[in-house]
Formats: C-alpha cells, structure tokens, sequence
C-alpha cells in the first residue's frame, strides 16, 4: 500500500515525459485574439469536492487549502499554505474572466506517510471568475491511497473564495 501511495505520488510530480517525439510541423491556423485576463491574484481559500459519483471516505471527499495566486499577464501561479511533503503543481491561464489550468496535489492524511494515507488530487481545471469567487470543475482523479479507492470524474468541484 505504502509503494503504491509512492508511486503514484511521483508520478504526479514528475509526470510523464514526451517519450523523445519531436513535434510534428503543420500550417498554423489563425490564432483567436485572447480578452485582457481579469486580475485573479490574491489570497484565497480554495475548497476541491469530489464529484457526487465518487465514494470515498469523508477525510478525502472535500480538502480546502489557503492559498495566494501570483498573476503575470494571463498565467497564474498557486502558491498553497502549509506543510506538503510531496509537492504539488497548481497554474495555468487566465482569458477574459475563463481560468484554465492543471493541478497535482498530493497530501498525507490522518493516517500520515507512515500509515499510507496519502490523498492526490490531480486534474485539468475549467473555471469562471465572478466577483470574488472562482467556481468551476476538475477533470481528474481523486486517489486515496489508504482506503485504494481512485475516482475519475470529469465534474470534481472547485471553488477559489477571495479573502
């Protein structure tokens, strides 16, 4: 169990790799003119909800984070508070008032590293700003090592609530 939570713990930090292909070149269609990015930095609580079709154990379902979002020009960066042994990602771009992004977030739980009780959460953010609140879904997984229960959902639940 203790590997299996490891495992999937690097390979949401390292990800996998191009595999050594070399981009193909093809004739660039015309590229959309981007809106100004609304201004999205700041600090904010973030709360992540597994969609309803997921069972998995109330310590799982819902995590919130504190959280300060840096902005340069359209991309964002998410710099989450507190202690995350196993690193996480979390950024991506702002067009208009639309957030898109990636996030990878891997934490202990109450059983700790020892344990095995390791939560990722990992997905493709689509996401709109209003006013103060982001609110949008997660296209991903959500996979508690502890209970072996892994959950892909294209509707997991995120909201950013500026404070």
């Amino acid at each position: 169990m203790r590997r299996t939570a490891l495992a999937i713990v690097a390979l949401l930090l390292f990800g996998c790799g191009a595999g050594g292909r070399e981009p193909t070149s093809s004739p660039a269609a015309p590229t959309p003119m981007a809106a100004t990015p609304t201004n999205i930095a700041g600090n904010y609580a973030i709360a992540v909800t597994a969609s309803s079709i997921c069972i998995l154990r109330s310590a799982a379902r819902t995590r919130t984070y504190s959280a300060i979002v840096t902005q340069s020009g359209a991309d964002f960066q998410t710099a989450l508070k507190g202690s995350f042994p196993f690193g996480y990602q979390f950024f991506g771009s702002v067009n208009g008032a639309s957030v898109t992004g990636f996030v990878a977030i891997a934490e202990p739980l109450a059983g700790g590293i020892a344990g095995g009780d390791v939560l990722s959460i990992t997905g493709n953010l689509q996401a709109a700003v209003s006013g103060t609140v982001i609110t949008g879904t997660l296209n991903g997984a959500f996979n508690d090592s502890l209970s072996g229960v892994s959950c892909n959902a294209t509707n997991h639940q995120i909201v950013f609530t500026r404070q």
